[in-house]
């Protein structure tokens, strides 16, 4: 079975995200192939294959996923949203659609609220699904070649549609995707935080985190510290706290030290050009 890694971006910004997550990849498991899916057009050694997005939907963007998950080159694909870190290799990740049709993490909000601090968030909700079945991350999904596959991605992306269209409801892919699972047949695994790690919430992990979930300064220092020790912790957003000041301590003796190194220069040039000026004075 083929199996490899695709990332689909809508934007700039998040086509050197992406650029960024898959040379993390290409670190730890530089054989697994790469597509990227993209509305720009990309030259990176990171990526194998780029396929340029027909008529991006910028407002969007989120329906450009759905519709080009399964056009991924590979019999086992593993999606990755683009504000993804590698940490170390996952080739077992595969394994799992050896019995299974897909493979997703839990989100951190097992039913995301229909508010936030008063504001609508989603303003939807599907009240014929038990609670006791969660939504999932859309950020890391694994999935294989089949025709439920193929029509469960098609099921999902005509009831976004059907939201963002027809109704005038603004995207949310989680929820959606939480409704067309339940109502499907696929055979679906639930992967651990350690393959989905969302470390802007309290997170429990046991073992190594091998995908990080996020937008930190810096995910190097992100990995350093949530693998530093293995076995059963919970972390919070408190405890990365220090990382983001560190970036923000870093930057600042950057920033002093290119201004010392160039007061230095204009004085070595104002120096030269003193002596200049001596010696035609002389002369």
């Amino acid at each position: 079975m083929s199996k490899g890694v695709i990332y689909i971006v809508v934007g700039t910004e998040y086509v050197a995200e992406a650029v960024k997550s898959a040379a993390s990849l290409k670190k730890y498991m530089p054989n697994l192939p790469i597509t990227l899916f993209s509305s720009e057009t990309v030259t990176s050694p990171y990526f194998d294959t780029v396929k340029v997005i027909d008529n991006p939907r910028y407002h969007t963007p989120g329906l450009d996923k759905i519709s080009y998950m399964y056009d991924s080159p590979y019999e086992y694909t593993l999606f990755l949203d683009s504000d993804t870190y590698i940490c170390t290799d996952f080739w077992e990740i595969f394994n799992l659609l050896d019995l299974f049709d897909m493979a997703v993490a839990h989100a951190p909000f097992r039913i995301a609220p229909t508010h936030i601090n008063g504001q609508e968030w989603i303003p939807y909700q599907f009240t014929k699904i038990p609670e006791s079945f969660p939504e999932m991350n859309t950020g890391v999904i694994l999935y294989k070649k089949s025709y439920k596959v193929e029509q469960f991605f098609q099921n999902w992306l005509n009831l976004c549609e059907e939201k963002v269209k027809n109704q005038g409801k603004p995207l949310h892919d989680q929820a959606t995707f939480r409704s067309v699972l339940y109502e499907s047949e696929l055979r679906t695994a639930t992967l651990t935080p350690e393959y989905n790690c969302r470390f802007i919430f309290p997170v429990f992990v046991s073992g190594k985190v091998k995908i990080l979930h996020g937008r930190p300064p810096n995910f190097e220092l992100i990995a350093n510290k949530i693998n530093s020790e293995i076995g059963p912790i919970i972390f919070t957003p408190q405890d990365f706290i220090f990382i983001s000041h560190k970036e923000i301590v870093d930057e600042q003796i950057i920033q002093k030290n290119s201004r010392l190194f160039q007061i230095r220069e204009d004085l070595e040039t104002s120096k030269i050009r003193l002596q200049q000026m001596q010696e035609k004075i002389k002369s």
